[in-house]
């Protein structure tokens, strides 16, 4: 989102994907798809450096060598807690760290405020957006970018009717969606604004599907305090066995426990990945709706190229230009 001043002072945060232009009459005004217009204080250079700001930090300038740094790390966390995870086997044959009162108190407590304070449906669909958060999907950002490139100059030689019959072999149903349009003749409005509502509701479904986690990682701590709560009412009311007292405060402590790890271990990173995917999914359909952009209107395939370019990381675009055979 981009943060803008109305002329009376309040601040407000709009999404870039609405805005369809921006006039200077003299005041900065930014008309929205939906024909609104917003009069703000900032000058069009302010509000266009955000937005440049807002598209860099979707991801546009990952790279792939910082991706496999991330990648190595996740590998090195994961054999340190396993190694304890071992050694805390050990410990839980004792009964140290396990209780499982606790954990239903935990699990069963935080997902049923879950199902309270969402659909029914959405919650059902957990498992789905569990599978995606895990699953790593290359879009090959370098490839598509070399298929529009394509594309544009086979519109430049032999007119938008030829790419017809290559659509049929697009894997991505968005982007053939978009050049069918194109095909079709339809006013490149009309095109801009089918493609914005699709993306809009793309981001609602993935909204969605994070709010579900984060929700959760919002419940299970709290109902970790409520076990604790109720242990120790239940510690308090056998006081005069002083010998129950510390394993009454123990098994007390280890719901808050229970809460903490499932939560911060488990739920929020799980929430962080769903955040990262949906980025890198926006970054590619954006990168499609300006390739199919472009192609409508009947731009050189260079100029198409370079703007593509742009999403990407300097090192990226060389292996576009490399496949592409562009200096």
């Amino acid at each position: 989102m981009v943060r803008v001043t109305k002329l009376n002072g309040t601040e407000y945060f709009i999404n870039p994907h609405q805005i369809e232009y921006i006039e200077l009459n003299p005041d900065t005004t930014m008309v929205m798809l939906s024909g609104k217009k917003l009069v703000v204080r900032e000058t069009y250079d302010e509000v266009f450096d955000r937005i440049v700001d807002y598209r860099k930090m979707i991801g546009s300038f990952k790279t792939r060598s910082r991706l496999d740094g991330y990648r190595n790390t996740g590998r090195y966390c994961r054999r340190i807690c396993t190694h304890y995870r071992i050694n805390g086997f050990e410990w839980s044959i004792s009964g140290t760290y396990v209780d499982p009162a606790s954990a239903v108190m935990v699990v069963g407590g935080s997902f049923c405020a879950l199902m309270v304070a969402n659909p029914l449906q959405r919650v059902l669909g957990i498992m789905n957006y569990l599978n995606h958060a895990l699953n790593v999907k290359d879009y090959g950002k370098e490839k598509l970018i070399s298929t529009m490139v394509s594309f544009s100059e086979q519109a430049r030689r032999e007119g938008l009717l030829a790419l017809e019959d290559s659509l049929d072999e697009l894997e991505d149903k968005f982007m053939e969606k978009g050049l069918r349009l194109v095909v079709d003749g339809t006013d490149p409005s009309l095109i801009k604004n089918i493609l914005y509502n699709e993306l809009n509701q793309l981001e609602e479904r993935h909204a969605n599907g994070i709010k579900i986690f984060a929700d959760w990682g919002a419940f299970a701590p709290a109902f970790g305090m409520i076990g604790t709560l109720q242990g120790l009412i239940a510690m308090m009311a056998s006081l005069g066995d002083q010998a129950a007292v510390g394993k009454g405060m123990a098994l007390a402590l280890i719901t808050t426990f229970y809460g903490a790890v499932v939560a911060n271990l488990i739920l929020v990173p799980i929430k962080t990945k769903l955040e990262d995917r949906d980025k890198e999914e926006m970054m590619v359909k954006e990168i499609m709706v300006e390739g199919i952009l472009s192609i409508q209107s009947g731009d050189n395939p260079r100029m198409v190229e370079e703007k593509l370019l742009a999403f990407l990381a300097p090192a990226e675009r060389e292996t576009v230009r490399a496949e592409t055979g562009t200096e």
